[in-house]
C-alpha cells in the first residue's frame, strides 16, 4: 500500500529539466525564499500565547506562492546589470519553475513551526518568576535549535533516506506540487 503511494504521488514527466540550475542569485531577488520562513515563525510564535492559536502551515505557503512567484516574474525587471563583466546578472531569471516552487516550501516549511525552547524561556517567566536576560534566553534557543539540526544530520541515513521513513504531510505536499499545481506552473 505505501508504495503504491508513493509510486503515485511521483512524477511521470521532467518538468523542469534535472541539469536546471537549482540556486541562482538573481532568484533570490523575488525575496520569497528569506521572507516566507521569518514572517511564518513570527505569526505562529505570536498566535501561539492565544487561548486559540493559529497556526499557519507551509501549505498555505506553498499555495500562496504560486501567484507571488507569477506575479514578481512578470513584473521584476529583466535588465542586466554590470553588463560585459563575470558579475553580470538580471533579477529576473526567466518564469517561475517547480524548482523554485519547492525550494520555497522547503524554507517556510522549517520557518512554520515554533521553537519549542521558547516554551522553556516562557516556563521560566511565568512559573518561576524568574527574569531571564536576552542573550541567556538567545543563547538556549539557539542552542537547542544547533543541538537539533546536529542531531537529525547525524541520523539522516536512518530518518530521511530510507523510502519507508517518508511521512504523510509530505506526501500531500507532493501530490499537491505534482497533481495540483502543475497547471499553473506550466500555463505560465
Amino acid at each position: 500500500m505505501r508504495t503504491r503511494i508513493l509510486r503515485s504521488s511521483k512524477s511521470r514527466s521532467r518538468f523542469p529539466s534535472p541539469t536546471t540550475l537549482l540556486y541562482q542569485p538573481s532568484r533570490s531577488a523575488r525575496g520569497l525564499w528569506g521572507l516566507l520562513p521569518a514572517s511564518f515563525s513570527f505569526l505562529n510564535q505570536f498566535f501561539w500565547y492565544r487561548r486559540e492559536p493559529l497556526t499557519i502551515t507551509s501549505i498555505s505557503a506553498q499555495i500562496a506562492v504560486v501567484p507571488l512567484g507569477h506575479l514578481m516574474a512578470s513584473t521584476i525587471t529583466d535588465k542586466f546589470f554590470f553588463k560585459g563583466t563575470k558579475w553580470e546578472f538580471s533579477l529576473n531569471p526567466g518564469p517561475f519553475n517547480m524548482k523554485e516552487h519547492v525550494l520555497i516550501t522547503i524554507f517556510a516549511n522549517s520557518g512554520a513551526g515554533n521553537v519549542y525552547a521558547i516554551h522553556i524561556v516562557s516556563a521560566v517567566k511565568i512559573f518561576y518568576r524568574k527574569e531571564l536576560t536576552f542573550i541567556v534566553a538567545f543563547l538556549v534557543v539557539i542552542t537547542t535549535q544547533v543541538l537539533g539540526f546536529g542531531w537529525a544530520g547525524l541520523f539522516r541515513r536512518y530518518l530521511v533516506e530510507p523510502a519507508a521513513m517518508w511521512w504523510p504531510q509530505n506526501l500531500v505536499q507532493v501530490s499537491l506540487f505534482r497533481r495540483g499545481l502543475r497547471q499553473c506552473l506550466t500555463t505560465s
